[in-house]
């Protein structure tokens, strides 16, 4: 073999090196792209396999809040069932000691009494009174056809002189002053007229704007508001300790004021 043949064949050696050499290095770049890949992926699966865990969880929880207000509603219901029950019997309880207390607190000075709430206070219509206003011959049967009159448009269902206002931004009832017959009772110039008028006006329609009667409740002459059985209560067993031992007794069992 020639000089020139031996460098030829190293030659081509050295070239097919090269070429296995970069084929190497290709075949190790592509084996760490396939690696590089594969822990992507595998990373993806651990993330999606938490990611499924995580749901899992969620659904758990989500399923557990679900029942939780299920119950609280249940339990809200019964809430109010038994409030209305309570409330059903606190109003019987406090019919019947209105009935009993009729007869107690029949006396005008006393510390409460029964009131009829959305009748006109007659006071302001008494003959005498009138006279100074209509001259000497007004009667005791002018005032008392001025009442009823007024009595009757008050108990009057069809006549509802009201208008509704915001008051710090709540929507509430009040007289409205541009109503024909409240206009009427402007006119006629009497203030305390038409502050009874108004006044039964104002009770019927937060007592009883349906039926438009008068009804009964148990009132705190001092504070001139509504008062509560204990309040009543208390008052009573006052009273009583104030009574001497045998005329008590004989309230208790003859009369019974409770």
């Amino acid at each position: 073999m020639s000089k020139d043949k031996g460098k030829q064949v190293l030659s081509d050696v050295d070239d097919k090196a090269s070429v296995m050499k970069e084929m190497v290095l290709s075949l190790e770049r592509k084996d760490d792209l396939l690696e590089a890949a594969l822990e992507h992926i595998q990373g993806r699966r651990i993330e999606n396999e938490k990611l499924k865990a995580s749901e899992y969880q969620l659904k758990g929880k989500l399923s557990f809040l679900e029942a939780e207000i299920e119950y609280l509603k249940a339990e809200n219901r019964m809430l109010v069932v038994k409030e209305r029950v309570s409330n059903d019997e606190l109003q019987a309880a406090r019919k019947e000691a209105i009935k009993e207390m009729e007869t107690v607190f029949a006396h005008p000075r006393t510390s409460f009494s029964v009131k009829k709430m959305g009748e006109i206070n007659p006071k302001p219509f008494e003959v005498t009174r009138l006279k100074n206003m209509y001259g000497k011959d007004w009667t005791k049967r002018d005032s008392d056809k001025l009442w009823s009159s007024w009595d009757q448009n008050v108990k009057d269902p069809h006549w509802h002189p009201f208008k509704k206002i915001k008051i710090n931004g709540i929507l509430q009832e009040t007289i409205d002053e541009n109503d024909a017959k409240i206009k009427e009772l402007k006119k006629e110039g009497d203030e305390e007229i038409y502050e009874a008028v108004v006044k039964a006006l104002g009770e019927l329609n937060e007592y009883n704007p349906s039926g438009r009667y008068p009804v009964l409740e148990l009132w705190n002459n001092k504070e001139m508001r509504k008062a509560s059985i204990q309040e009543i209560i208390q008052y009573l067993f006052k009273q009583l300790n104030t009574i001497k031992p045998k005329r008590k007794r004989d309230l208790l069992f003859n009369q019974s004021i409770f």
